[in-house]
């Protein structure tokens, strides 16, 4: 007997596989949860017949016998008793690409249906709707509503996950299986891509120049690492906003402004904490920002560029809309102002 091929639900790891096998051993077969099949495989409850023919246990098997839509309707209904988080969900979702493509054909009938009804009305009355017709984004809206309820995730992250499938095909499978845990935080940097922004090297070079090295790097890539050569870097994978941050801090943080208020509110706490010995960050000079300021607070200099930082990713050089500032924070004023002299207008607080 093998999983049928709507069954794409994410095994359990050893832990909770012998977290359950064990209860099977003292408490028996729990027959008030049957091992479900569809079309002689098994839709749901693979880990729990894995479990009983390792124990030579006849478990209780039950037929679904509703259309193809209903089975995969139960599948992403079953699937809500599982501990996976709202990502993971998404991306077992994307994975039911035939069963979407069923679910969006059932929607496009209904939108045929009263778009009928309406131009039916509209002509019995003579009066032209302006919502007669339906774009096809809201129409991608309605399908990925229709998922999203069956699936207990967000048509937002069902979307996203469908691109980060097509672009990063290693990372979706790594969500999917609940191998990367990814926080709030760095949810809309994991999928848009658009935050990570690498700083030029000549730049980098100078950071390297105030302090001889760079420890920490929080929020980093391995790409970007190939040119910041920092000992340590956390990515969106790894997480820095759960790491302690040690010696000498660069860093660049993501530019959307929940991402930037966790890591510089982050910044502050490890500087209270007496781990950073030196660092430098870079942002946009949004002076009027909450999280400005507080950077601001524990820096001993700011350098406000002449000029705008043309930060690059794999794909494209930014069009950055405002300047940027190098914060520093530590002792070596001196030395801060020495290298970074050329860049911009530096500044002390009195």
């Amino acid at each position: 007997m093998k999983k049928h091929e709507y069954n794409i639900l994410p095994e359990m790891n050893q832990e909770q596989y012998l977290e359950l096998k064990n209860d099977i051993i003292e408490n028996g077969y729990d027959d008030r949860y049957p091992i479900w099949l569809y079309e002689n495989d098994i839709i749901d409850g693979w880990n729990r017949h894995k479990i009983c023919d390792e124990l030579q246990i006849t478990p209780n098997y039950e037929t679904f016998t509703g259309t193809t839509l209903q089975a995969v309707q139960f599948v992403l209904r079953s699937n809500n008793r599982r501990d996976l988080s709202s990502i993971q969900r998404a991306c077992v979702t994307v994975e039911l690409q035939p069963i979407i493509d069923l679910l969006e054909a059932e929607v496009e009938k209904e939108r045929r249906e009263k778009q009928a009804a309406t131009l039916t009305e509209t002509l019995k009355s003579g009066v032209k709707d302006k919502k007669l017709s339906q774009t096809k984004e809201a129409h991608e809206n309605d399908t990925n509503t229709k998922l999203a309820k069956l699936k207990g995730t967000n048509r937002t992250y069902i979307a996203k996950a469908k691109k980060l499938k097509n672009e990063n095909p290693e990372m979706f499978e790594k969500l999917k299986k609940g191998e990367v845990k990814i926080g709030k935080t760095n949810i809309s940097q994991l999928f848009t891509g658009e935050n990570e922004w690498y700083t030029p090297k000549k730049y980098i070079d100078l950071v390297t120049q105030v302090m001889g090295s760079i420890d920490t790097d929080p929020c980093s890539s391995a790409d970007a690492n190939q040119i910041i050569q920092a000992k340590t870097y956390y990515t969106i994978e790894t997480n820095g906003l759960d790491k302690d941050w040690l010696g000498n801090i660069f860093m660049n943080p993501p530019f959307s402004s929940k991402e930037i208020n966790a890591f510089t509110d982050k910044l502050c706490k490890e500087y209270q904490l007496g781990h950073i010995t030196e660092g430098i960050i870079v942002t946009n000079n949004n002076t009027d920002t909450k999280w400005f300021k507080k950077v601001n607070k524990i820096s001993a200099l700011i350098c406000f560029t002449t000029g705008r930082i043309k930060f690059y990713n794999k794909d494209k050089v930014s069009s950055p809309t405002c300047g940027q500032v190098f914060f520093y924070i530590g002792k070596n004023e001196n030395n801060f102002i020495q290298h970074f002299q050329n860049v911009g207008l530096i500044m002390r607080k009195i």
